[in-house]
């Protein structure tokens, strides 16, 4: 289906959401290849919002960097699972953020450039995707928040975030880089 999407209509976004991870993971790279973004349905009812969200964010990043300064936040992480339950959490926030601001614009004009100067939230799944938006909108970013191991070069690298952190700390000091893991 998401083949047929593409030829009849290229660059709609498709997302493939999933019920069973056991079962998304042993197709993973072939739905890598059809799917823009794979998530794991865990009943987070704000699942949907996020999901228009991060395809809005990726569709309109470039436009808004650079017409209105929108600030942005590179989230690195492999595992579906994980960003599946973390991405909902991250567009709360934000959501709630933006409207406290809305309430203080003075009219709707103010409001809708304010709701669209939101931060945005691009999602980088490898190193050379972190490293290539990193370098693409650097000098709007809030921060970066990755995981430790990821891949690098098409391989698990157990040290990747880490090596992530080193090349942005090496060339933007005091940009904040939050590394997290479930690994010990």
């Amino acid at each position: 289906f998401s083949r047929k999407a593409r030829k009849l209509c290229p660059g709609i976004p498709v997302v493939l959401m999933a019920i069973h991870h056991r079962e998304l993971e042993q197709e993973r790279e072939e739905a890598n290849k059809a799917y823009d973004n794979v998530f794991i349905w865990n009943g987070e009812s704000k699942m949907l919002l996020t999901i228009i969200k991060l395809v809005e964010d990726r569709m309109n990043v470039a436009a808004d960097t650079d017409q209105v300064g929108v600030r942005v936040i590179i989230l690195v992480e492999n595992s579906v699972r994980f960003y599946s339950s973390y991405l909902p959490l991250m567009y709360t926030e934000i959501m709630r953020q933006a409207s406290a601001l809305l309430r203080e614009s003075i009219n709707r004009s103010t409001q809708r450039v304010r709701m669209r100067a939101r931060p945005k939230i691009l999602l980088a799944e490898n190193f050379e995707d972190a490293v290539e938006l990193f370098e693409q909108y650097r000098e709007y970013l809030l921060g970066v928040i990755s995981d430790i191991r990821f891949p690098r070069q098409g391989k698990s690298d157990d040290s990747a975030g880490i090596e992530l952190a080193r090349l942005i700390k090496s060339e933007i000091s005091d940009l904040p880089v939050l590394l997290q893991s479930s690994d010990q």
